[in-house]
């Protein structure tokens, strides 16, 4: 009977211990705030997005974006004080002065014969005494046909032992003259095969001698002093 008393009061003071902690704890639990509600952006399409920031009045330079070319303010133009415009005074126009027309000058007409005597006049005659040869010979031994020309005249040596030769050939026209260059360069080497056997100090002479030209004059000069002859061509024909 006693434990059974005992066992009430101590069932009785558990519960009477329990109902007191219980309304304490009622009494001091403090109400949390209510979480607010989390957006989420992605669910649904009617949530504005956040506005993106706007870009500064001063923004600050990234040292790794590339430059931009940005064109430059071009400098000012200086603008140049207009010139003063000039009336121009009505002057005189000058009357034209006639160029006098330069008048040719006279061809050469010293005659064939006049020439030679002069070339052979030049020639040191002790050693050079040249005769004018017969006409029937131009052709046949000097190769110059003289139906081909104004005026030929052949001067040699009477003796075979000597090269002295100038031949005269006064042309009719620019064609006779390269006709006559042509005759006297085959004379030149016909006597180039006819004396380079033979004697060798005439074979000299032929070896300098020369054809010269001047307007419608050529001559073929093979002779000792062939330089003083052809001077004298030169200063008479040009």
């Amino acid at each position: 009977m006693k434990k059974r008393i005992l066992i009430l009061a101590l069932v009785s003071t558990l519960v009477i211990s329990m109902l007191s902690g219980c309304g304490k704890t009622t009494n001091d639990v403090t109400p949390s705030p209510t979480p607010s509600p989390v957006v989420d952006a992605n669910a649904s399409g009617d949530v504005e997005k956040e506005d993106a920031p706007t870009e500064s009045s001063n923004p600050v330079s990234d040292p790794t974006a590339k430059p931009t070319n940005k064109p430059t303010k071009e400098p000012l133009q200086q603008t140049s004080k207009p010139q003063e415009s000039i009336t121009p005074t009505n002057t005189p126009a000058s009357t034209p002065v006639a160029t006098p027309t330069p008048t040719p000058a006279p061809a050469v007409t010293i005659s064939v014969a006049d020439l030679m005597a002069k070339m052979v006049a030049a020639l040191p005659q002790e050693t050079c005494a040249l005769s004018e040869m017969p006409t029937e010979y131009y052709a046949d031994v000097y190769g110059v046909n003289p139906a081909d020309f104004e005026q030929v005249l052949v001067y040699g040596s009477m003796m075979n032992v000597k090269s002295n030769e100038i031949i005269l050939i006064k042309a009719k026209d620019a064609s006779g003259v390269a006709k006559a260059k042509e005759v006297l360069n085959q004379r030149l080497a016909a006597l180039d095969i006819q004396w380079q056997h033979y004697l060798p100090d005439q074979y000299e002479l032929v070896k300098a001698g020369s054809v010269n030209a001047n307007g419608l004059y050529v001559a073929l000069v093979v002779a000792d002093g062939a330089k003083s002859a052809v001077s004298t061509f030169n200063s008479l024909t040009k």
